[in-house]
């Protein structure tokens, strides 16, 4: 079974990194924003309001993507935005 790893990486991007068999790895970027984009798609509508404050701040360039990520974190927490990463990237594959 390959295994997954998400990892932030500067410049508003996040990094998937998948061990295929035989051992090599695959990485993948996604932007902050389309991340946080599709962290909306899988919560409920208590942080929407949240969320699109934190996406407006940050392509206002008010934040920066490394504290977006840990705010999105502390909002709806490390295991939804996993799973934002995964779908995104999923989206991204086709």
């Amino acid at each position: 079974v390959p295994s997954t790893a998400l990892y932030f990486m500067g410049g508003g991007t996040r990094r998937e990194s998948q061990s295929e068999p035989g051992g090599s790895q695959k990485t993948i970027f996604i932007s902050c924003s389309a991340l946080i984009r599709e962290t909306k798609l899988c919560v409920g509508g208590e942080h929407q309001a949240e969320l699109d404050s934190l996406l407006s701040r940050l392509a206002a360039r008010e934040i920066q993507a490394e504290a977006a990520v840990k705010q999105l974190m502390a909002i709806v927490g490390s295991t939804i935005v996993q799973q934002a990463g995964l779908s995104a990237i999923n989206l991204q594959k086709g």
